[in-house]
């Protein structure tokens, strides 16, 4: 019954802060004013309690360019149980991503009602001809406007350098080894 209290994922900055609060999946923190329920902090590979066979290790795989991941039981188990196809991890990092691009914005511009309807201005302009050339492309480009209508571009991976971190939480008395 305690195989319920394992968790593994992935998360971004846990020197912000760990809880488990009572009614919650597991661990979490609050959000970060730049982040969203979709793109939290914490990433969970939710199926883990179901792959779980004693003395049968457990291999997680994470394709950071194909933005998958894979839970597989080491060696397979003979019924075919432990055997996934991947999950998409994209959503989550598309949504960190767009976190990273709130977070580098001065938060007057994400909160300013009036920067904010300018932007919607700017925009229209656009859309409509009434701006061409590079002041169109001073408009697109610039992303305090885009980031304030909530349209995000991809960053390059130069641009996004968020750091990820395994994490494993254990009920008590389970051992594990880590390779």
């Amino acid at each position: 019954e305690a195989a319920h209290l394992l968790e593994v994922g992935i998360c971004v900055d846990p020197t912000a802060g760990v809880h488990f609060a009572a009614g919650e999946p597991g661990v979490g923190r609050p959000l970060l004013p730049e982040e969203r329920p979709c793109g939290g902090p914490f990433f969970r590979f939710a199926s883990v309690p179901d792959m779980l066979v004693e003395g049968v290790r457990l291999s997680i795989e994470v394709d950071f360019d194909a933005e998958v991941f894979r839970l597989r039981n080491v060696p397979p188990v003979a019924d075919g149980n432990g055997v996934q196809q991947p999950i998409p991890l994209a959503a989550w990092l598309r949504e960190r991503e767009r976190a990273t691009l709130r977070k580098a914005r001065p938060r007057g511009e994400l909160e300013c009602s009036l920067f904010r309807a300018e932007a919607e201005h700017l925009h229209d302009l656009v859309r409509r001809g009434a701006l061409d050339g590079d002041l169109a492309g001073a408009v697109l480009g610039d992303d305090g406007a885009t980031v304030a209508l909530g349209r995000f571009r991809r960053l390059s991976p130069e641009e996004f350098a968020e750091p990820y971190h395994f994490y494993i939480v254990l009920p008590a008395g389970m051992e594990v080894e880590i390779f």
